[in-house]
């Protein structure tokens, strides 16, 4: 294994070759979320055959790797868990990207999904087929909020909450790696490590990867439909959280 990683569990009878699709989903101290994210992975309304990394950010605990085990040994979906000893979202990334690499051969597309995330049904063939509509290196979507108080969903008309494009196509820019698709031609030319590990806990390192990828040729696009719902917790509703996030995504 790569990028200070090791293995947690396998999928009995993993078949590598032929994986179109590996979903990349990283996981800290949310063990009932990544179950969540996992189930609607599982249902997810596509041919193309997939294969999932759960990275599990916290060493010690495990407890997101612990819960998700058992849908892997029982069969349920395919893949595998890892562990990412070195803390820090960034780490986390780079290492079930580099992890994808090194153990799925003829895979085309790397998805990223986080554990607070719930996947339409029709998301991942949603970002496939939009990449291939316009040969796109890495294509986005929305990160539709679910406010835990009704009374707060006004907020998702804030520019921080609300999907940076209407419509599907080519865009000059993408932001976020909570709702993403990456063909894994941009990841074989990339430079290592895919994201800064300076940007670890401050964030960010998703839209520098971006932006450097873009400023490299890489071609974007924007697919409306490929639809994640996301858990806002109160925390992402104060004030300073609301400047900073703005900030990082002008």
């Amino acid at each position: 294994m790569t990028e200070n990683t090791s293995i947690h569990t396998v999928s009995p009878d993993l078949d590598r070759a032929g994986v179109e699709v590996v979903v990349t989903l990283p996981t800290f101290r949310r063990p009932q979320q990544v179950l969540d994210t996992l189930q609607s992975l599982i249902a997810q309304e596509t041919t193309r055959r997939f294969a999932v990394i759960v990275m599990e950010n916290d060493a010690e605990g495990r407890a997101g790797a612990d819960a998700a085990a058992a849908l892997f040994t029982s069969g349920a979906i395919a893949g595998m868990v890892i562990i990412a000893h070195d803390r820090g979202n960034c780490f986390a990334y780079n290492a079930g990207w580099s992890t994808a690499l090194a153990e799925f051969a003829d895979f085309t597309f790397l998805a990223v999904i986080d554990d607070d995330e719930i996947a339409a049904p029709d998301w991942l063939e949603n970002l496939c087929s939009t990449a291939q509509a316009h040969n796109a290196d890495a294509v986005g979507g929305p990160q539709v909020p679910v406010f835990p108080d009704q009374a707060d969903a006004g907020w998702a008309r804030h520019p921080v909450f609300s999907p940076p494009y209407a419509t599907s196509g080519v865009v000059p820019a993408l932001y976020s790696s909570g709702n993403l698709l990456l063909r894994r031609r941009l990841l074989a030319r990339s430079s290592r490590p895919f994201l800064d590990p300076l940007f670890n806990f401050v964030g960010g390192g998703d839209a520098d990867f971006l932006s450097r990828s873009a400023a490299a040729g890489a071609r974007l696009a924007w697919s409306a439909e490929a639809i994640v719902r996301e858990a806002v917790p109160p925390r992402r509703l104060e004030a300073d959280w609301i400047r900073a996030r703005a900030l990082r995504t002008a």
